[in-house]
């Protein structure tokens, strides 16, 4: 039973953890397209190369970040599971 409890105790102090990263990427998300925004504002006043990379980086950036959100989710969705099992 102690045992459990500190199953249970530790499941949830993961989940809370991972509910943190996740605003946290979030918050990082929402920057990188107020930086890719900004990118896009410079690219259009100066068509150079350069820029264009960067933009290019910066769209990679998002998607990366976005596929971490995911994971993220996907990992604290079977976290809830696994609780809701062990509460069982």
């Amino acid at each position: 039973m102690v045992a459990e409890t500190l199953k249970c105790s530790t499941l949830t102090v993961h989940c809370f953890h991972l509910q943190d990263l996740l605003f946290e990427l979030q918050a990082q998300d929402e920057q990188a397209e107020s930086v890719l925004q900004d990118l896009h504002v410079m690219a259009s006043i100066v068509s150079s190369s350069s820029l264009q990379s960067l933009s290019a980086d910066g769209i990679q950036l998002q998607d990366k970040v976005r596929s971490t959100h995911q994971l993220f989710s996907e990992v604290e969705e079977q976290t809830e599971r696994n609780i809701q099992a062990l509460d069982r």
